[in-house]
């Protein structure tokens, strides 16, 4: 059993360690996204705060003035710092046609309503990296193949784990790194060690990331043992004649008549004469800051209340999966800085792994190449002795 999970071990590791080290290494800089990406780009991230904003009604007529070709649905993230620009984003534009994600992003300064900059996603550094970690730069085929490469790093990972457990020496820990062995068992001690250490937090990562990409595999899993309230579906504002529409800022006061605990942090507006208003509201105690997962749906002319998603009345199996989230993008929520600065080195432990491990195959089989080489000489001499 033994040689057969080390075949394994070493297969996946020749076969797809590079796809592992890739996505660890650009998880590592996006655990850090917002602050490199305003370390690049400063005059999109940073607003004097005045003694008002204007309004939302106001700043999306700014927006469709500038882009009146652009007339389907917009998503307004609403910022949570007064130095903190408005962010809209267009998620399917025509000079992006075919793109699997690479939404229109405008950064609008909330008090004068100046447009900061416009960019498309994938058009800069970082959210070129973003790509990476996320579809390998290969759009949807990438999005489905990083799904499925999360439960083969689960294979390489047990694997690993079995050969650690299966060695008597894991009993005593003095023993799992030798500073004074020899350079090929110190680079082997390392791969061991740091492959336990990071072990149960690529775990988490494995598992999180193919639920983001394949929700449809875990949700009836989940939902066999604690039942999963869906979204709703087709929802339609209903057209009266002469009937007005309610504004931006009418849609947030009615989300927050029905959430008054709450803040909202992102509304999309209606796609169409039939579409709603989509309004994300953080409450006190929801695990996520930034993507809060509480929802109302607005009809646009009435103002009449939908829909709604209440995220306080979660059940054990939707707080399971609504944790995925913060635990593999916003650890910080949860550790803080602290936790932020080990995601980091965990990212970082595919590729150490991958190194040390070609490492020492390419010394083992250079030292059994020279053994098997030394063989006939040693029958020979045996030979010529007797």
């Amino acid at each position: 059993m033994r040689k057969i999970f080390l075949n394994i071990h070493l297969s996946l590791a020749l076969g797809v360690g590079i796809i592992f080290a890739v996505q660890g290494l650009s998880g590592s800089l996006i655990i850090f996204y917002a602050e490199l990406d305003r370390l690049l780009n400063p005059h999109l991230h940073t607003v004097t705060p005045a003694q008002t904003r204007q309004s939302l009604e106001d700043l999306m007529g700014i927006i469709r003035e500038a882009h009146p070709s652009r007339t389907g649905s917009w998503k307004l993230l609403l910022p949570t710092d007064p130095q903190a620009p408005l962010r809209a984003d267009y998620p399917k534009p025509v000079e992006k046609e075919g793109a699997f994600w690479a939404p229109l992003m405008l950064s609008i300064n909330p008090y004068s309503g100046e447009i900061l900059g416009t960019r498309f996603w994938g058009d800069t550094l970082m959210t070129w990296i973003y790509d990476v970690h996320a579809v390998l730069q290969m759009d949807k085929f990438g999005w489905d193949l990083v799904g499925y490469m999360a439960l083969v790093l689960l294979l390489s990972l047990g694997t690993g784990l079995y050969l650690w457990s299966s060695r008597k020496w894991r009993t005593r820990p003095s023993r799992w790194f030798k500073v004074h062995g020899s350079k090929s068992h110190v680079l082997f001690d390392l791969h061991r060690l740091i492959g336990l250490c990071a072990s149960i937090p690529l775990i988490i990562l494995a598992i999180s990331g193919f639920y983001f990409v394949h929700p449809t595999l875990v949700k009836p899993i989940v939902n066999q043992v604690f039942p999963i309230r869906e979204l709703p579906k087709d929802l339609q504002s209903h057209i009266l004649p002469h009937q007005k529409f309610i504004t931006l800022d009418q849609a947030v006061d009615i989300a927050l008549k029905y959430f008054p605990q709450g803040e909202v942090r992102k509304i999309v507006t209606p796609n169409g004469q039939q579409g709603t208003y989509e309004v994300n509201v953080w409450q006190p105690g929801n695990m996520s800051q930034r993507h809060p997962l509480s929802v109302i749906w607005v009809d646009q002319y009435s103002g009449k209340l939908l829909a709604t998603l209440d995220k306080q009345d979660n059940n054990v199996g939707e707080n399971v999966l609504d944790i995925f989230w913060p635990l593999h993008r916003e650890i910080q929520e949860f550790l803080g800085m602290p936790g932020r600065i080990l995601y980091f080195f965990i990212g970082l432990a595919p590729t150490v792994m991958l190194v040390t491990g070609l490492i020492f195959y390419r010394k083992k089989r250079s030292t059994a190449k020279k053994l098997q080489s030394q063989k006939p000489n040693a029958l020979l001499q045996i030979s010529d002795s007797q």
